[in-house]
Order: structure tokens, then sequence, then C-alpha cells
């Protein structure tokens, strides 16, 4: 085993648990749920569509061994585990599978949601990048396309939640902050007070 698949099980192991404990906790803590939403085909199609591409396609022409992307890639992964698990911790009971809202369900814009609207798709997003780099297998290609995909269509459902729980704030809060992409922080005195 590699010094790069210990870095890599290392962090997804540490993401599992901490999803998992979170979960637990959500489970228990989590106020109601004020509308059930309709659950959705999408990650199922997405393993389906993982599992069927990479056992017939040959990934080698895509693949590198490169130590320096390694090492790109190992600090990318443990930066982007770190700004995941933050973003779930500081999520709390707000936390569901689906795009839902809670009965008093509250908008969380501060630490890694000041950051980007969507800190832990931002996160995965990085995490599945850092994992390509390290291993250096071709097929991590298309499993960071399919990861971007699907979080990207569930960040688009979360967003039409958040607009009809929160009209006002998320508007305002929408023109501050980036969805899944940070930018460089501009500092607006007068957006900050309205």
């Amino acid at each position: 085993m590699s010094w790069g698949d210990v870095v890599s099980a290392a962090c997804w192991g540490i993401v599992v648990v901490v999803w998992i404990v979170g979960a637990i906790d959500t489970a228990r803590k989590a106020p109601k749920v004020e509308a059930k939403p309709r659950p959705s085909a999408i990650p199922i199609a997405l393993f389906i569509a993982v599992v069927l591409v990479l056992t017939r396609v040959h990934w080698e022409a895509l693949s590198f061994d490169s130590t320096g992307l390694a090492v790109i890639g190992a600090v990318v992964l443990v930066a982007s585990t770190v700004f995941t698990i933050w973003s779930r911790v500081v999520l709390g009971s707000m936390w569901s599978v689906n795009a839902l809202a809670r009965v008093g369900h509250e908008l969380r814009t501060s630490g890694p949601y000041s950051v980007t609207r969507h800190p832990i798709y931002t996160g995965l997003i990085g995490m599945v990048l850092g994992t390509a780099l390290v291993s250096g297998h071709g097929e991590w290609i298309l499993i960071l396309i399919l990861v971007v995909v699907g979080l990207v269509g569930k960040a688009v459902r979360e967003e039409r939640v958040m607009v009809s729980t929160f009209p006002q704030d998320y508007a305002a809060y929408r023109r501050r902050v980036p969805g899944l992409v940070p930018r460089p922080r501009r500092h607006h005195r007068r957006d900050e007070q309205q």
C-alpha cells in the first residue's frame, strides 16, 4: 500500500465515520421536517453508470505516475477533508440527505458557509479531485465528473428549498457568497449591514 493510498483511505474513512455519527445525532436531535422531499433516483443512476463504465473502459491512457501531482493531490485531499468535516459540524442538526426545510430551520451563513453556499459539496469535490491526483488512476476522472454533476444537481434542488424557506435572507446570501467555487474575499460593509 502506497503512502497515497494510506492518505486517501484515512481521509475518506474519517469522513465516513463523521457522517455516520452525525446522521445518528441528527436523527435524534433534528427538528421535524416541514415537508417530505421526493426522493431522487440520481444517486442510484450515478452509481450504476460508474460501475458500468469503470468495468468496460481501459483507463491506462488517462493514468499518470507523478510524485509532484500526488503531493499536490494529498494537500488538496487533506484540506478538503478538513473543510468537509468543518462544514458538516457547523450544519449540525440542519443536515439531511435530501433537500428539505425543517421546522424552525436555521440558515447557516457563517464559518464554511461564508466561503461557499454548499461547502460540504465543495469539500467532497475537492476530496475526489485530491484522490484522483494522489492515485493517478484515470478512472477517477470519470468519478470526478459524475460527482460534480451529481452535487451540482443536488445544490440546485437545495437552492430552491432555501429560496422558498428564506426568500429575502437567502437572496442576500446568494449575492454575497458563491455557490460551489470559493472566490477571493471582498468586504462590502453596506451589504453586510442590510
